[in-house]
């Protein structure tokens, strides 16, 4: 649906070939599903009265296309005897809008986390008996770091696991062991019905924990790059204060030159403050390239809506006074002010759509 959706066909339209073969093929699957049995019985009953333990383990991953979590339960019995059931599974497709990997796995950590919350509160079961696995070495570590280190995004949603989870109950897991890579990648009905790692859980929860994967954290320059700075701070005040600065909007006619010209400065800056092995290198990425155009953003409304953007940075309302009341004004994750109207009740609309950026009447942004 979303692939239809991007790709500009009317309701009453034709899909494409491509698309039309896709769907042919889902619900060919559809006819196989009665292939799936879900044991509901969670504990074995006749050895309930000499349990030993019972707890969680929640597996999250993340691809371009989708990300998830899906859930078990562990109990362990006297004489070693070990059980491990499959609870419940959640999955997204990935935004519309790009998003690098690593923040999409964090996006499936918190999406795992509220999962996993929920199933603990219908099972009467306590949140420090979790476990919950990544593979994303980049998630884990911001995990285990102060989150007001970290840029908005990333620091909105290391809050929302720190106030429910310790920083030790997250646990490295090598990909080819981690079961949620099916709900981020997609499987045959065939093939899913008789995967033993995604109804059963990974091996090694049946052994004792002395025996689980252990891995030292390495994050990448992904990771790195989500960490706060001096230098953006410094190239903010330079684009704010000095308006004949050689990155002052007036010197170009062109956006998409604009804000890739800022995204190498920063990364000049940021590079200037590393090790020479830490060090970015390469093209832009995404991550910087909407970074560069959110601070642009920011900059401008700051200057051109300095009551309302202050007033909602201490979330307050605008006043009864600005002409941008009507239109609802919020400030998203990375602290842009969008319009949050009707228009977000739609489920397929793009974000920046649903939620359009207020820009002053004086400025015209060109591609």
């Amino acid at each position: 649906m979303q692939d239809i959706w991007l790709s500009g066909v009317d309701w009453d339209e034709n899909v494409r070939e491509a698309e039309k073969l896709n769907f042919e093929k889902w619900f060919e699957e559809l006819k196989h599903l009665d292939k799936i049995k879900i044991s509901r019985c969670l504990k074995n009953e006749n050895n309930e009265t000499r349990m030993k333990s019972m707890s969680i383990h929640t597996f999250v991953d993340a691809s371009s296309i989708a990300y998830g979590a899906v859930t078990y339960l562990r109990c362990e019995y006297e004489k070693e005897d070990v059980t491990v059931r499959f609870v419940a599974a959640k999955g997204r497709v990935a935004p519309i809008e790009s998003t690098s990997i690593p923040r999409l796995e964090l996006l499936a950590e918190t999406l795992g986390l509220k999962l996993t919350s929920r199933i603990c509160k219908t099972l009467e079961i306590e949140i420090k008996q979790v476990t919950l696995w990544s593979d994303s070495m980049n998630g884990i570590y911001w995990i285990r770091n102060n989150s007001r280190q970290f840029k908005t995004f990333v620091a909105n949603r290391i809050g929302e696991i720190h106030r429910v989870t310790n920083p030790s109950q997250w646990r490295y897991v090598p990909t080819n062991e981690n079961p949620a890579d099916y709900v981020s990648r997609g499987l045959p009905v065939n093939s899913l019905a008789v995967a033993n790692n995604w109804w059963e859980g990974p091996s090694f929860l049946k052994e004792s924990e002395n025996e689980w994967p252990k891995s030292k954290i390495v994050v990448g320059n992904d990771g790195k790059f989500e960490m706060r700075n001096t230098a953006q701070t410094h190239l903010r005040t330079f684009l704010v204060s000095q308006e004949e600065w050689i990155l002052s909007p007036k010197r170009y006619s062109n956006w998409t030159k604009l804000v890739r010209i800022r995204a190498w400065v920063i990364r000049f800056l940021e590079n200037c403050k590393m090790k020479k092995e830490d060090r970015v290198r390469g093209q832009l990425n995404v991550v910087e390239i909407e970074e560069s155009k959110n601070e642009m953003i920011k900059e401008t409304q700051r200057r051109y809506f300095v009551e309302e953007y202050d007033k909602l940075s201490k979330n307050q309302k605008v006043g009864i006074s600005s002409k941008l009341i009507k239109l609802n004004p919020r400030l998203d994750t990375e602290w842009v002010m969008r319009s949050d109207t009707r228009l977000k009740y739609s489920e397929f609309l793009p974000y920046d759509t649903k939620y359009p950026v207020y820009y002053p009447e004086r400025v015209q942004l060109q591609s």
